[in-house]
């Protein structure tokens, strides 16, 4: 089984995780619940076949969950207490500025979700990447999908592929108090955007291995003061926690560690991508 994103309910005190049991298309994908302790609980949404369940994230109140499926180009939703499905919110539509590929996402009040997108196509049981890799925005009143941001590959990189995005609230920066939104790139970097404007602010760098491309990096969380990053090694997949300072964005290792590896490697966690931190 794969895992993919690990996310909570306003409602309850379960975890819920996005996963799939294979790469093959027929393959459904699920969302499964597990007590705070790691007991599975129940396979949770019903009603619309999931095909590789990437992101997940509930609306405020949590009646309603949104869900990204990566082999099928679609975001969907499901009552966030039943778990039935409720309908298609956004689809592919061959373009960037569509859910091509959609990774991540983050519910935003009032009614709309920032979903990072890969810039994929899954069509006749393969994915091609054809689009860029964009952060979109997805208003659920009236199904408008817009860039909101599309970076450049980082300079150890020939492409882009975000991963989730996190909402940090007045952030000092720059000399500023501002709302900041960071976003996690596959391919490297941990990007500063301001909240309203989607200027870029920063890029921080989140190469550990000491050599170009040889990392990807899956999602990030912020805990306190810090930024906290799932990566692994290209070459044997083993897997790390990289720790960074939020405010400065400065590599914050683990004693005895190198770089800004805070955890790891981890050799029995393979291709490490989601990240979930309990208070």
């Amino acid at each position: 089984m794969f895992a993919d994103t690990i996310f909570t309910s306003p409602n309850d005190k379960l975890l819920y995780l996005t996963s799939y049991r294979s790469f093959e298309f027929q393959e459904p994908g699920a969302v499964l619940r597990f007590t705070r302790n790691g007991h599975f609980v129940d396979k949770f949404v019903s009603g619309y076949n999931l095909i590789w369940p990437y992101g997940g994230t509930f609306s405020k109140q949590g009646t309603v969950l949104y869900v990204s499926s990566f082999g099928r180009d679609t975001v969907a939703s499901f009552d966030g207490k039943t778990g039935k499905f409720i309908r298609v919110v956004a689809r592919g539509e061959n373009s960037s500025s569509s859910t091509q590929g959609p990774n991540g996402l983050l519910f935003v009040p009032p009614a709309s979700i920032l979903v990072a997108t890969e810039g994929s196509t899954a069509f006749n049981d393969t994915i091609e990447f054809n689009y860029a890799s964009v952060l979109l925005s997805i208003d659920l009143l009236n199904g408008n999908q817009t860039i909101m941001a599309q970076p450049d590959p980082p300079p150890d990189a020939s492409y882009t592929s975000l991963t989730n995005s996190v909402l940090v609230k007045d952030l000092r920066i720059g000399g500023h108090t501002r709302d900041v939104l960071l976003v996690s790139n596959w391919a490297n970097g941990i990007l500063y955007y301001d909240a309203k404007s989607f200027k870029l602010l920063k890029t921080i760098k989140t190469s550990y291995t000491g050599k170009p491309s040889k990392n990807s990096c899956g999602q990030l969380r912020v805990f306190r003061d810090k930024i906290y990053m799932t990566a692994f090694d290209n070459d044997n997949l083993s897997s790390v926690v990289l720790r960074f300072s939020l405010e400065t964005g400065r590599p914050l290792p683990a004693p005895g560690k190198t770089s800004a590896i805070f955890i790891g490697p981890i050799h029995d966690v393979l291709r490490g991508v989601g990240l979930f931190i309990l208070e």
